[in-house]
């Protein structure tokens, strides 16, 4: 088993976020927020189940504030987790399969935006050294989120990748 942690704090001066629309368009635009910031944990463990399988877990709590005004900062959930199996078949052959959760958020006219689970999957061939392919899908139940712009959470989507590492 592998565990790790990490604790962080960042104030940012001029930070630069979105915000409801001041034209009263239902649209969003690009704000700078005086300082803000930004405070969390993060936990991490691997757990072999054996030689072939691997649980990989991640959790992420964060606290944000706009220093201005007390409000938390927009698109920033409190609560992450995610939770995985990465699996080696033997022949270079590999998958991973997580389920991601994201926590309730702040939209930009400070209204709670409901958390949501998405899942991936990925299958992976090392076709020679340096050199895998793979093929894979996120959102594979297609959930969507609707809660207006900017934040948009990436329909169904399916890609083909070739990597080489040099």
């Amino acid at each position: 088993m592998i565990f790790k942690t990490a604790a962080y704090s960042t104030n940012v001066e001029g930070l630069i976020t979105t915000g409801a629309s001041t034209t009263g368009e239902t649209s969003s635009q690009y704000l700078n927020i005086d300082e803000g910031s930004m405070k969390g944990i993060e936990v991490e463990v691997d757990y072999f189940l054996n030689e072939n399988h691997t649980i990989k877990a991640n959790y992420n709590y964060l606290k944000t504030e706009n220093k201005s005004t007390g409000a938390e900062l927009a698109f920033k959930p409190k609560h992450k987790m995610d939770i995985g199996l990465e699996s080696e078949f033997g022949d270079g052959w590999s998958t991973y399969l997580s389920a991601n959760y994201i926590g309730s958020q702040m939209d930009t006219s400070a209204q709670k935006v409901s958390g949501y689970t998405q899942f991936d999957f990925q299958i992976q061939k090392e076709l020679f050294e340096n050199t895998t392919i793979r093929l894979g899908m996120d959102n594979i139940t297609d959930k969507t989120f609707d809660d207006g712009e900017p934040y948009e959470l990436k329909r169904r989507f399916t890609y083909v990748g070739l990597n080489y590492k040099f």
